[in-house]
């Protein structure tokens, strides 16, 4: 079956009967980023397995909120004047605006923080329902910064999210930094989340950055940070740690190189991926 999604709820669903069994199952990875998804299809009785792969950050959840303020930042509101000079006015397009508050990182936040809000306060109101109905029921195309902060009743979030940085590192790294304190209170419940190590991850990944910038001042532009900054990303891997002897191991296809197993759960066996297609490499 090609839906990886599927595929990582059979891998669950096929492992449900060997758990009993004293023999070692293998689950493997022909591609990597269903790692998470196949741990999240394990029963909650399968508490005891092993990971002997990397997870990639680039693949994380975080990753993709980063992805999107960086597209809504980048994007400017372009005016021609009668004399045909152009000139640009930081305002964020509708499209990105709700991409970011809709995303999963920053809805778990509302939950737990706007969720209790009763609903005829409107002192309290949820300011990210708010923003959203009100995009939608006046048409908005394009916001500036100071009406989402209105519109978000100046809560720090919106504050953080839709703060211009004015095509600068140093504000960009600022807000990063930020957001990351701000989810890190949302994830402190859960000790042992993903999504912890992701943002530990990217905070290391942020002190080492920083660094460079301070040193070369304004000669690196934001479109600059943003390529060093990707390709940091795309190198770091969240390390897993845990017992080689468990019954249920998880790995990609490099880690089962002269290992034995009793049962083999292969995934991603399909064209272009096991094995992998003439132009694709990797």
């Amino acid at each position: 079956m090609s839906n990886a999604s599927v595929q990582a709820k059979v891998a669950g669903h096929l492992y449900g009967p060997c758990k009993s069994d004293d023999g070692l199952t293998a689950i493997v990875l022909g591609d990597e980023n269903l790692l998470v998804p196949v741990m999240n299809s394990l029963e909650n009785a399968v508490s005891d397995f092993n990971i002997t792969m990397g997870l990639s950050l680039k693949s994380s959840m975080l990753f993709t909120l980063v992805d999107i303020l960086f597209e809504m930042h980048r994007n400017l509101v372009e005016f021609k004047t009668e004399e045909g000079k152009t000139f640009k006015i930081p305002k964020f397009s509708h499209r990105h605006v709700v991409k970011v508050l809709n995303h999963p990182f920053i809805r778990r936040y509302e939950l737990l923080n706007f969720a209790k809000t009763p609903v005829n306060s409107q002192k309290q109101e949820n300011p990210i329902r708010k923003t959203l109905t009100t995009i939608i029921a006046w048409n908005k195309v394009f916001l500036s910064a100071e009406e989402l902060q209105e519109l978000g009743n100046n809560a720090e979030l919106f504050r953080i999210l839709f703060s211009s940085w004015n095509n600068s590192p140093k504000k960009a790294i600022k807000c990063l930094y930020e957001l990351i304190d701000l989810l890190r209170e949302v994830y402190s419940e859960n000790q042992n989340a993903i999504e912890t190590e992701y943002l530990y991850q990217f905070f290391l990944i942020l002190q080492r950055l920083e660094s460079i910038v301070e040193q070369r001042g304004d000669r690196i532009t934001l479109k600059s940070f943003k390529t060093f900054l990707y390709e940091l990303i795309k190198q770091t891997k969240i390390p897993f740690s845990g017992e080689t002897d468990q019954s249920l191991q998880i790995m990609g296809m490099l880690e089962t190189r002269t290992l034995d197993f009793d049962r083999l759960i292969i995934l991603s066996v399909n064209e272009g991926v096991l094995p992998t297609g003439k132009n694709k490499t990797r």
